[in-house]
């Protein structure tokens, strides 16, 4: 993933106003931990900041997509560092019908391609 607090160090000259109380690498490490773990966010350690300064960092880079550039900028260097493209050119979509039981109360699709009656997903 790089240097995370190299990256940040080229942040710096953008950042204005009063130095922050919390730091930023730890805000985001815990929302790493978070996606990583399926922890509940009560349940965070005590190694990171308070549960209600990730939650309201987390839920503000939502809503102002910067979560979704932080994904794309770290899926970008794994790829680049693997030697492939940085932006992929092709996508693999597939589908799969189940069959259901017997006892099944639920009506069911008919996948006319396989020429199966069931349940269609895709993956």
């Amino acid at each position: 993933m790089g240097n995370l607090g190299a990256d940040f160090k080229k942040a710096d000259p953008y950042t204005t106003g009063r130095p922050r109380k919390v730091d930023l690498r730890e805000v985001i490490n815990a929302i790493f931990y978070l996606n990583k773990t399926g922890c509940q966010w009560r349940y965070l350690p005590k190694d990171f900041p308070h549960y209600t300064l990730i939650s309201y960092y987390y839920h503000k880079w939502v809503d102002n997509n910067t979560i979704e550039q932080i994904n794309t900028a770290i899926h970008q260097q794994l790829r680049k560092g693997m030697g492939r493209n940085e932006h992929p050119s092709a996508g693999i979509i597939d589908s799969q019908t189940v069959k259901g039981t017997p006892e099944s109360t639920r009506e069911s699709g008919f996948d006319g391609g396989k020429l199966i009656q069931g349940r269609k997903r895709h993956i």
